[in-house]
C-alpha cells in the first residue's frame, strides 16, 4: 500500500520515516477497499486491518474501520 500511495504522490516525504510520519492515514483508510476488492479477484484471502488505540495504562481500544471502508 505504501507503494501504491508514493506512486500516487501521496508520500513526499524523504529519508527513513515511520508510516505515521509520512503517511496521512485518510490516504491509507481511502486504499482499503481498492487492495480488498485486488484480492478478492486474485482470488486470495485479504485479513484486513485491525487498528487498536492503547492509552497510557495499556488499555486497548479496537477501533471500527467500516467506516473507512464505506460498509
Amino acid at each position: 500500500m505504501g507503494a501504491i500511495l508514493l506512486s500516487q504522490g501521496k508520500i513526499k516525504e524523504k529519508g527513513v520515516l515511520p508510516p505515521e510520519g509520512a503517511v496521512d492515514p485518510m490516504d491509507f483508510f481511502s486504499l482499503l477497499p481498492e487492495v480488498v476488492t485486488l484480492g478478492e479477484r486474485g482470488g486470495k484471502s485479504f485479513e484486513g486491518v485491525l487498528v487498536e488505540n492503547i492509552d497510557e495504562h495499556g488499555n486497548v481500544t479496537i477501533i471500527d474501520t467500516s467506516e473507512f471502508l464505506g460498509i
